[in-house]
């Protein structure tokens, strides 16, 4: 999967297992295991609103994974790439660039601000993703970096994804 959400002081973005299944022997069932606080689940849940209300047919078994038990998982700011992480994995559509993504995300698909922005966008540099989407208004960028996006909604991240995805990336960074 290509999306990833900014894991401060690591070098890399947080990874999650997704297990999906829709078989109607499976019952209707949201389990998230690792080691994660209530602001992940949360952020679980409201992607699934969010996704509910998208009309798009949510598996009816979803078991989400967090596997670091040496990084707690935690903060709202997750929530923006955890939409996208379970919208595109469970369309099945795969994706050309990585994504790291931050931004607390409230019932209305309305991207907020997250703290700790700058060394966030540290992790970014220091990554391999080809873009970072961070909520427009957190801090301002003072030294714009190549890659970085600043998005209001969680339709205004689709359409750059779509776009980013028809374009040659190094037409666009």
């Amino acid at each position: 999967m290509a999306i990833f959400f900014p894991a401060v002081n690591k070098k890399e973005g947080m990874i999650v297992e997704p297990q999906f299944y829709c078989n109607e022997h499976y019952e209707n069932k949201k389990i998230i295991t690792g080691l994660v606080d209530d602001e992940i689940i949360q952020s679980i849940s409201i992607a699934y609103t969010l996704l509910l209300k998208e009309n798009i047919e949510i598996p009816r078994y979803m078991h989400l994974h967090f596997p670091d038990y040496n990084y707690c998982v935690n903060g709202v700011s997750a929530a923006l790439g955890i939409y996208f992480f379970l919208y595109f994995k469970i369309k099945n559509e795969s994706l050309r660039n990585d994504y790291l993504m931050t931004g607390e995300v409230d019932l209305q698909g309305n991207i907020l601000s997250v703290g700790m922005l700058k060394q966030k966008v540290n992790t970014f540099v220091s990554s391999k993703c080809n873009f970072f989407f961070i909520p427009r208004n957190s801090i301002k960028m003072k030294n714009s970096v190549k890659g970085v996006i600043e998005v209001e909604s969680i339709k205004d991240v689709l359409e750059w994804i779509t776009r980013l995805e028809r374009t040659n990336t190094d037409e666009i960074k």
